[in-house]
């Protein structure tokens, strides 16, 4: 996976008219114009339908090679996106004033697929690198992103056994630490690196659905939550968390073994 030198290498050779660090071209004048040309017309796309319209518009208006051509502020960019698991990307190219912008981030962007997150990150960063006055702020960014919900999901629904039962410290020899403590209101809440849940019980037993908290809560809820009871169903012994990685399937969902109480 890239770094950010990695990726500051790569900028720069788009941004220098695809030259290396020394001056010396890596491919000739009309491939790498082509790399940056239009060849498909773009009407629709996720990014338009969110930001077009804003008080400072980001519009797609084609595709490249491998990028999508449009305009912020009225100047030409160059955008690209990547994802993998827990893993999210972006990168701005503005080629005539050659500046770039990368970013990357663990988790999840809101619903995934509509990289409201991080266009909104990357239009304050590029007013801030293009020396202009950031149509946005903290505050404005999180009035853009609504909180994940779920329909027809209550918070009413009663746990099948004792709260106290699922308490506890679990691990995973890949994916690390989970806690489940007991809050103060007596709901459970799952703490897993700087992410932070409330748990609430489904109607099946020993499954709960998680309501993001604190700095991710405009990012990821987690909707599948399964504690796994031993044989006799007396205590819990492991937990499993789907949403952590969507694309595992059912067969395989990242699985953390109770360590400790």
């Amino acid at each position: 996976m890239s770094n950010a030198e990695d990726m500051t290498k790569w900028m720069k050779f788009h941004l220098n008219g695809g030259l290396d660090k020394n001056g010396n071209p890596l491919m000739s004048q009309s491939s790498f114009d082509a790399l940056h040309a239009e060849h498909i017309g773009l009407s629709y796309t996720t990014v338009n339908k969110y930001f077009k319209n804003q008080i400072q518009p980001t519009e797609e208006t084609g595709y490249g090679l491998g990028f999508k051509l449009g305009t912020y502020r009225g100047k030409n960019i160059l955008l690209h996106g990547g994802s993998t698991f827990g893993y999210r990307s972006f990168m701005t190219l503005f080629p005539d004033q050659r500046i770039g912008v990368f970013t990357s981030m663990n988790g999840e962007d809101q619903d995934d697929n509509t990289y409201k997150f991080r266009v909104l990150l990357h239009n304050f960063l590029s007013d801030v690198a293009l020396n202009v006055s950031p149509w946005l702020n903290a505050s404005s960014i999180q009035q853009q992103l609504l909180k994940p919900r779920y329909k027809g999901y209550s918070t009413k629904t009663k746990a099948k056994r004792s709260l106290t039962d699922y308490v506890g410290q679990y691990n995973s020899p890949i994916y690390g630490n989970v806690i489940v403590e007991m809050k103060k209101n007596n709901k459970l809440g799952l703490i897993y690196g700087n992410g932070t849940w409330n748990l609430w019980p489904k109607s099946t037993k020993d499954e709960f659905k998680g309501t993001a908290t604190g700095i991710i809560q405009y990012l990821m809820n987690i909707w599948e939550v399964v504690f796994i009871p031993e044989a006799n169903d007396q205590s819990i012994v492991s937990v499993e968390i789907n949403s952590f990685c969507n694309k595992c399937g059912d067969n395989k969902p990242p699985t953390f073994s109770k360590v400790n109480q």
